[in-house]
């Protein structure tokens, strides 16, 4: 059994030549027949698999393929399986070890490939008195787009271990001795692409002396950034992740100018307001509708609900999802979508301060928002009972959301440990807020698609009764989170928690 081994970089055209007769010389070897594959690297668009200390990604040589899913710097072989097509997303994978490693941190995004490059790749074997292979050195050279990088792979076998160190040094002695990254590293370094260069987490660190102008400018833009970067994944529908962090970065932003307008000027905004408003609208029907084609196979995963009596209420989704996205994709392409984003960016990287706000902190200006809107959060919280609304409740979630919202752009400027224990306090309590709501519309959701199939030409019994069982089962959650709200907010409200934000937000914090 083989560990991955020591990678080496070759430092010129002919090293690989001047390895293989160096080897020959102090060993006994074997050459096998050089192999010719198509290699590709594969992650999501937010560097899910990276992040997590994994590569994906496929050989094809000839007609077959070989996916194989490696942790980075582990000292163990790639598990590898053979597939028909490209790994694009955990669904795509033959049943087995890596569809189950890979499913959970894929979700429901893609696999998109990185790099694809050509590798060939010659086999040295080392061999002991007995024509037994005690060592391997695979020369490889890579190529991506007519640029190439050569290197050397040294794996011992176990129990050989001594053998790998006799290479290494014979190596070393004609200069072959720089340690080069693993075959991910080189690949991605060829295709000129940065690991790690898109998060679907905000994160903007700002200087303690920024003002909250040039903050609010800054941490707009990001978000603007975020929009655009997403557009081309919403309008190809690669996953429904794409528009979802854009309708994210678009809710952030509307949130933040509710916020900030004092310190552009109270009319300065408004265009963008009105036309940030237009943009939520128009792609929230077809996020709605992901969200829904998403619940319905959890739901059917969790409930163990017949496959097939449900097909008909997930082809009904997609209907509707279709009709919604041509619409969405067609204010996507307008004119009016592409002069509001030149516009804003203009705007932006234009803008001048109010007068008023010329010399306003970040963190002073960030704080005093911050306390107002957990002082309205507290309030609402409080005033919630048992005969509260559906409306109320929904109410006091948007105004968590905006809370969060304001702690997360404007984190940069806190002691990041302290922000962090301040937003798991305030999620905790908006996840029971959120779920809520969600059982609310996904039950709303499955009665009106019931009762349309239910009026159809052939209805089928069996569907019926399905549904009528998942709505149960979403009531009974729904009522669930409706017990569990209290529990929730008094945690959030008690006094360790109201303590760790006046520490962070309060006006003795204030620098």
């Amino acid at each position: 059994m083989t560990n991955p081994g020591l990678h080496l970089t070759l430092p010129s055209r002919d090293a690989d030549r001047l390895v293989e007769s160096t080897l020959a010389e102090r060993f006994v070897t074997r050459t096998a027949r050089t192999r010719r594959t198509r290699r590709t690297f594969y992650d999501t668009f937010d560097w899910r698999l990276y992040r997590r200390g994994w590569t994906l990604s496929d050989d094809v040589r000839g007609s077959v393929r070989t996916v194989s899913l490696a942790q980075r710097g582990a000292a163990r072989a790639s598990i590898r399986t053979e597939a028909e097509n490209p790994p694009s997303t955990a669904r795509s994978l033959p049943s087995g070890t890596v569809a189950r490693r890979v499913a959970p941190i894929l979700g429901v995004r893609a696999a998109l490939p990185l790099a694809e490059l050509d590798a060939r790749t010659k086999i040295v074997e080392v061999l002991d008195a007995t024509d037994k292979v005690t060592c391997r050195v695979a020369i490889e050279e890579l190529a991506v787009e007519g640029r190439r990088l050569r290197r050397a792979r040294i794996e011992s076998l176990r129990g050989y271990e001594s053998t790998a160190v006799e290479v290494c040094r014979a190596l070393a002695e004609i200069g072959v001795d720089e340690p080069a990254g693993d075959a991910f590293d080189d690949a991605v370094a060829l295709a000129g692409v940065e690991p790690g260069d898109y998060s679907s987490k905000f994160s903007l660190p700002l200087p303690a002396a920024t003002s909250a102008h040039a903050a609010s400018r800054a941490i707009l833009l990001a978000l603007l950034d975020t929009v655009e970067r997403n557009l081309p994944g919403v309008l190809d529908d690669t996953d429904s992740e794409f528009l979802h962090d854009f309708r994210v970065a678009v809710r952030r932003t509307r949130s933040l100018l509710g916020q900030v307008r004092p310190l552009f000027g109270a009319d300065a905004l408004e265009p963008y307001r009105r036309e940030l408003a237009w943009l939520g609208k128009t792609t929230g029907p077809t996020r709605d509708l992901d969200v829904h084609l998403i619940d319905l196979q959890r739901l059917r995963d969790e409930a163990g609900a017949d496959t097939v009596s449900l097909n008909a209420l997930e082809r009904l989704l997609v209907r509707r999802r279709r009709a919604a996205r041509r619409a969405m994709v067609k204010d996507l392409r307008s004119k009016r979508l592409r002069r509001l984003l030149a516009d804003w960016r203009a705007f932006l990287e234009g803008a001048s301060p109010a007068p008023s706000a010329a010399t306003v902190s970040a963190r002073s200006f960030a704080s005093r928002r911050i306390r107002r809107l957990h002082r309205r959060v507290l309030a609402r919280g409080a005033a919630m009972d048992r005969n509260s609304s559906d409306a109320e409740l929904h109410e006091l979630r948007k105004a968590c959301k905006k809370l969060r919202y304001l702690i997360e752009l404007f984190a940069g400027v806190y002691e990041p440990e302290a922000v962090t224990v301040c937003v798991k306090s305030l999620k905790r309590f908006q996840d029971n807020l959120g779920e809520f709501q969600d059982m609310s519309v996904q039950s709303a959701v499955l009665k009106e698609l019931a009762v349309e199939l239910g009026s159809a030409r052939k209805p089928r019994p069996q569907t019926l009764v399905t549904s009528g069982r998942l709505i149960e089962r979403l009531i009974e959650r729904r009522q669930r989170c409706r017990a569990e709200f209290r529990d929730r907010f008094a945690k959030f409200s008690s006094k360790d928690s109201r303590d760790q934000f006046r520490r962070q937000f309060g006006k003795e914090s204030v620098a």
